[in-house]
């Protein structure tokens, strides 16, 4: 077994190297693959970043009208808390707002001064509300604008946020769609030259395949040294993806911390790398499997 094994192994190696420019434009057309499938893993995982702090920022303000009393306000609280949708509900009453306002404005002397002049409480009992996700506002907004509850609301401020939300949202729902015909396209194009580079291959040897069959050798022992050609543009693949990938995460990332504070790019790339590596690895390999057992298929037919 060992001795067939490593006859495999040995006729495997040979056909790759054999195959020169063949083998070499194979494992480029893996290089491009791996590498646009990763990018467009990533550009996705950074909109997501980037709609995930967008969101901590975001809420939904609501105003009540002066004359509401805030019995009828936290029944409206108790509503909206049975809404799955809904997160968080922050009440400021009016005369939190107000003690607010004085705090915040302590060191203003002409405001304060302005404000002790005032008899009545200007400002209005509010809910600062969180859902748990982007396509929860719309949900808790209609809620909010439903008959039932409109005589108690002044304002709700939430228009502005929605139309950032929707562009950021649309980009990235296209950004995938894209990405996974692009995806497609490049693996369509791995099998073909693969399948064409393992044919080539097999009709040099195409004789030998005969002999083979002939004298009574097994279709596994005939297909696994072009199967471990295969594997080897996945894993040559692979590891020229990795330092590539590596490089310009590298550059870019200084780039992408300006623009998300919050994420670091390359220690993401770093403590995901294996993962990384490990998946990008498994597809290559695939890849080039699938392909060396679609192209010798005719062979075995003797």
């Amino acid at each position: 077994m060992f001795i067939t094994l490593k006859r495999i192994l040995k006729s495997g190696f040979k056909s790759f190297w054999r195959s020169g420019f063949l083998s070499l434009a194979t494992v480029g057309i893996m290089v491009i693959t791996l590498f646009s499938i990763s990018s467009l893993v990533i550009l996705n995982m950074l909109i997501a970043s980037t709609i995930d702090e967008l969101q901590k920022k975001i809420d939904i303000s609501v105003y009540f009208n002066p004359d509401v009393q805030e019995a009828d306000i936290l029944e409206i609280k108790t509503d909206l808390e049975k809404l799955s949708a809904v997160k968080t509900i922050e009440y400021v009453s009016k005369e939190e707002a107000w003690m607010q306002f004085k705090k915040k404005y302590e060191g203003n002397s002409t405001i304060i001064q302005s404000a002790e002049e005032i008899e009545k409480n200007p400002l209005f009992a509010t809910f600062n509300i969180k859902a748990k996700s982007l396509d929860g506002y719309p949900i808790i907004v209609n809620f909010l604008e439903n008959e039932r509850y409109s005589q108690f609301i002044d304002k709700i401020n939430y228009r502005e946020s929605e139309k950032q939300i929707s562009k950021l949202s649309a980009i990235s729902k296209s950004i995938q769609r894209s990405g996974f015909v692009i995806s497609l396209i490049f693996v369509t194009l791995v099998i073909l030259v693969t399948f064409n580079t393992i044919r080539l291959a097999m009709y040099a040897h195409n004789r030998e395949v005969e002999i083979m069959r002939l004298v009574g050798a097994t279709s596994w022992f005939i297909r696994l040294p072009f199967v471990i050609e295969g594997i080897l543009f996945g894993i040559f693949g692979c590891l020229i993806t990795m330092a590539v990938l590596y490089g310009v995460i590298l550059v870019i990332s200084p780039k992408v911390v300006e623009f998300l504070p919050g994420f670091n790019l390359f220690d993401f790339f770093q403590a995901h790398f294996l993962v990384i590596f490990g998946i990008q690895l498994c597809v290559g390999m695939a890849l080039g499997i699938i392909s060396s057992l679609i192209a010798i298929r005719k062979y075995l037919k003797v």
